[in-house]
């Protein structure tokens, strides 16, 4: 009889088939709810995701928005904006012929700015930390 390779772990042992391993990183994301645990390490502490609304985007200005990051180190960042006809941009960018959008953490605060209107999208900042300890 042929054994399914992807119910047994490194170790020959077989795997509950009714909990597969995706089934451990899956989780309930929402915007404004306490950071979630990815399922993932690093340097050995757990990795957590923080998902922000920001509301809508900057308009040729910055937009400051409070964020405690003392008692987190600070794996990856990056902001994702929304529009009501579906178009989606994604910052920090790269600027080009002097046109840009970016993201940036400057002492306990989150700072999104841009040299355009950027107000049609709604902006979500997707922190991915650990904590210090």
């Amino acid at each position: 009889m042929a054994v399914n390779n992807v119910l047994i772990d490194k170790d020959d042992k077989i795997l509950n088939p009714k909990i597969p391993r995706y089934e451990i990183l899956k989780y309930n994301l929402k915007d404004g709810s306490n950071p979630i645990r990815t399922g993932r390490k690093v340097n050995g502490k757990d990795e957590y995701i923080d998902v922000i609304n920001i509301g809508s985007g900057p308009n040729n200005t910055e937009i400051h928005i409070n964020y405690t990051t003392s008692d987190k180190f600070i794996i990856n960042y990056y902001l994702i904006g929304i529009s009501s006809s579906n178009e989606i941009i994604k910052a920090p960018n790269s600027a080009s012929s002097g046109i840009y959008f970016n993201v940036f953490f400057s002492g306990n605060q989150i700072l999104v700015n841009s040299n355009q209107d950027r107000s049609r999208f709604t902006c979500y900042v997707y922190v991915y930390f650990t904590y210090k300890d």
